[in-house]
């Protein structure tokens, strides 16, 4: 395992989430959820992984997947987005 990268998986519906984890499951590394945008924005404030791979629902209450991916790019936080 590898504890510098971890996994934000980020949909509103618990199912889409659920399916993305059990696909996951073979890479061995932490996965994180959250059902919209702005849970992923307090969850990169709380994890220790320095690498964090996004998997994004586009359509989410309060803060969709593009919001985000704009937010991140305006407001890198010390966190390298690629």
């Amino acid at each position: 395992m590898n504890p510098t990268v971890a996994i934000i998986i980020a949909d509103d519906l618990k199912f889409n989430r659920f399916a993305i984890r059990r696909q996951l499951d073979i890479v061995q590394l932490p996965v994180y959820e959250a059902s919209n945008g702005r849970q992923v924005l307090d969850l990169l404030q709380v994890i220790a992984e320095k690498n964090i791979i996004l998997c994004l629902d586009i359509e989410m209450p309060i803060m969709d997947g593009l919001a985000l991916m704009q937010h991140l790019y305006d407001n890198p936080a010390g966190k390298q987005i690629k």
